[in-house]
């Protein structure tokens, strides 16, 4: 059951995998197979993770974290950490992450281990980005770069040896069955036609390893230009859309709902007195504000809303297929949501709220003056008290 769970995760068929590895996970505990416990555990995390359903990954990766401390199996439970890491990472609990992240790394490193290194090097680069860390980010980079090169140039050296040794044997069992057939015409014509296919093996191995320069510095460059393209259109700080890409999406969404006629609102949501929170409680915790607001408006929209931060602390929704109405019950749902996060894990003394406008989309009308009549019904929801949204009524 188990190794058929394996080639279900390989395949990223997660369901399948799950159902496999369930019941080998039932068989190990009436069997009362510690190792194997601990192994499905771990193989329903990692299917948890494929699956993206993150506080599942977490509890199972904790269980099998116990089981493996208690086996002394270092290995397994470094794999164990790296995944843990990237659950924490996906949840936003940043710091134990990184501290997880560490722990697999510390293993890898005492096993020499490169392949486990190039993930864990990747995991570490993603939470220095969602940190906001970009120096220990563009180091994470580096190193994960020179391990994988590392990795792949012995991956090409085992390779090269097994074809070498392949080729030896055979042209050892061609010169023998040639001597045997032809032994009257001497050595030296074999070894000239041992010599000429030397050359030309020796002579395959130098394009494929040629190519495959090419190969990886191609992949590089792309790799560079996807990040550069995604960098243009991030905020770096939350991670979400950016004003340059939300204009660019709003002014798409704009044309579609003129041509389909079909209703689309815009809210701008601006945070209640977030100067006051940078003054008094610093600019770290202001920024670790801002990015716990962004998650939580990422978890709470719908699957075809957008948001981006357009500012400061200023973020936007677009709506599409929602009249204003509709949009203001979305804005007040999360707006009631929000006041019930944990802020005091920030800091003690904090509590966020925001203001928000709403405007809908009028025919002919370009994003700016959406924006603009938004931005005038944000004025009045803070004249009002703040905490509050407010339907531009300019018709």
């Amino acid at each position: 059951q188990y190794n058929i769970a394996q080639l279900y995760i390989n395949q990223k068929d997660f369901d399948n995998a799950k159902i496999f590895i369930e019941k080998s996970y039932q068989g190990s505990i009436q069997l009362k197979d510690e190792d194997g416990i601990a192994h499905a555990l771990l193989s329903l995390g990692i299917i948890a993770l494929g699956k993206e359903q993150f506080h599942d990954a977490i509890h199972y990766l904790k269980e099998s974290e116990k089981l493996f401390l208690k086996l002394e199996n270092r290995s397994l439970l470094a794999d164990t950490h790296s995944h843990m890491a990237r659950a924490f990472m996906h949840t936003n609990q940043l710091n134990l992450a990184l501290k997880f992240i560490k722990l697999s790394e510390s293993t890898y490193l005492e096993n020499n281990t490169d392949k486990q290194l190039v993930r864990s090097k990747k995991t570490l680069a993603k939470i220095y980005q969602r940190m906001g860390k970009t120096t220990e980010e563009n180091k994470a980079l580096w190193e994960y770069i020179t391990i994988n090169n590392r990795y792949l140039t012995e991956q090409y050296q085992r390779q090269t040896h097994f074809l070498k040794t392949k080729f030896d044997l055979e042209s050892t069992n061609q010169l023998n069955k040639a001597l045997k057939v032809e032994n009257e015409k001497g050595t030296q014509k074999l070894q000239e036609e041992i010599k000429t296919r030397q050359f030309y093996f020796y002579s395959s191995i130098t394009i494929l390893v040629l190519a495959f320069a090419l190969i990886y510095f191609i992949f590089l460059q792309i790799r560079s230009q996807k990040r550069l393209k995604a960098l243009a259109i991030t905020d770096s700080l939350t991670g979400l859309n950016n004003r340059r890409a939300i204009q660019k999406i709003t002014a798409r969404l704009i044309e579609e709902s003129a041509r389909h006629q079909q209703p689309l609102s815009l809210s701008i949501i601006d945070l209640d007195f977030f100067k006051k929170i940078n003054d008094e409680m610093g600019h770290v915790i202001g920024d670790k504000v801002l990015q716990k607001f962004a998650l939580h408006l990422q978890d709470s929209i719908r699957k075809f809303d957008y948001v981006a931060r357009f500012g400061g602390e200023e973020f936007i929704i677009v709506m599409p297929q929602t009249n204003d109405l509709s949009a203001k019950d979305i804005i007040d749902r999360i707006s009631q949501s929000c006041s019930g996060l944990p802020w005091y894990s920030i800091h003690k003394l904090l509590n966020v709220t925001f203001s928000a406008g709403i405007a809908q989309y009028k025919k002919s009308e370009s994003f700016e003056h959406l924006y603009t009549r938004a931005d005038k019904a944000l004025y009045k929801a803070k004249e009002g008290g703040r905490n509050c949204s407010y339907i531009d009524s300019n018709d």
